[in-house]
């Protein structure tokens, strides 16, 4: 038997985001000329270890901002701890399968650098949000999503969150 249910996806945007995404695109732009392979995954475009928080401490200043949101998000008081950060670049044709974020808690997804023309993001019964520039999304790690071929560029960030009463 399978139960079709809704679930809450917060979509915000960033305050000062031009600013956070410039500097964002320097560190990516750094780290990816040091980390230039890409691991094999759902995600059909360059992207970044899953452990790229421990590797570059410098993405604390979005970590930091996505913990804050995701604290009023889930409007539950705990503590929230990064259990996997990374960041991708799309080109035209790059993709990513269906997939969830199980075992995390809770999942973020945050635009740095979108076109125009970029795919939306998929989740259950087809709700899709196209993505902007300082865009952060929210959303239980369980959920499946998925990103249709791209017709343009975008630098994005994914965290998984784990949190603790």
């Amino acid at each position: 038997m399978k139960i079709q249910t809704e679930t809450e996806i917060g979509i915000y945007t960033l305050e000062n985001h031009q600013e956070l995404n410039n500097k964002l695109k320097k560190i990516i732009s750094d780290f990816r000329k040091k980390y230039p392979e890409s691991d094999n995954s759902n995600v059909k475009a360059w992207h970044s270890h899953f452990d790229t928080h421990y590797k570059e401490p410098r993405f604390k200043i979005l970590i930091d901002r996505i913990i804050d949101m995701s604290r009023n998000f889930i409007k539950v008081k705990c503590d929230l701890y990064p259990l996997n950060f990374w960041v991708m670049e799309y080109e035209k044709g790059n993709h990513t399968v269906k997939h969830n974020h199980w075992p995390a808690t809770l999942s973020g997804v945050y635009y740095i650098d979108v076109e125009e023309n970029s795919s939306p993001i998929i989740f259950e019964n087809n709700f899709t949000v196209k993505p902007k520039n300082g865009m952060l999304l929210l959303f239980p790690s369980i959920v499946n999503h998925e990103v249709p071929p791209s017709k343009g560029k975008r630098i994005v960030a994914s965290i998984n969150l784990i949190y603790t009463p």
